[in-house]
């Protein structure tokens, strides 16, 4: 499946040509799902990234998951891209449904970006997780866009 959503104003023919790929990854156990909070942006995403050349968005998601949690899984279905298009960029998400292989966490690998981010991991009631990710009120100005679009993944995936 494949959603598209446009800026404001935005046309078709005014889509930038830069592209940033991600891929993103939908954990639930025991009806909880794996949110992380950034606490410097205040704000909650899934775990995933951006895609690396020459990888697939499948082993991406599965790359960002090890290095942003510890923890390891295997994809047990790709459900839907989300393609947002801005007037400088155009961002193509990729999500995936994962199953993790255990709950221990090992050797969480962050870039110093995230690292001066402040993840936290939150294990969150999908009815609970998607309240704050359709009403959380973040003061970071790509919050309500970010969380948003973690919201669509989720309901049009589960």
């Amino acid at each position: 499946m494949l959603i598209e959503i446009f800026a404001d104003d935005l046309q078709r023919s005014d889509i930038s040509s830069n592209i940033n790929r991600a891929s993103r990854a939908i954990i639930v156990e025991n009806q909880k799902i794996l949110l992380i909070y950034t606490k410097k942006l205040d704000y909650y995403m899934l775990p995933g990234g951006g895609i690396e050349k020459n990888e697939n968005p499948d082993s991406c998601a599965l790359r960002e998951l090890k290095e942003e949690t510890g923890l390891s899984g295997e994809v047990i279905k790709k459900t839907l891209t989300i393609k947002e298009y801005f007037d400088n960029n155009t961002w193509e998400t990729h999500y995936f449904l994962v199953k993790l292989n255990s709950f221990e966490a090992t050797n969480v690998v962050l870039t110093e970006e995230e690292k001066t981010m402040d993840f936290e991991l939150r294990w969150v009631d999908i009815g609970e997780a998607l309240n704050i990710l359709d009403n959380y009120d973040s003061n970071f100005p790509h919050a309500s866009n970010i969380m948003q679009r973690e919201f669509i993944a989720i309901i049009n995936s589960l």
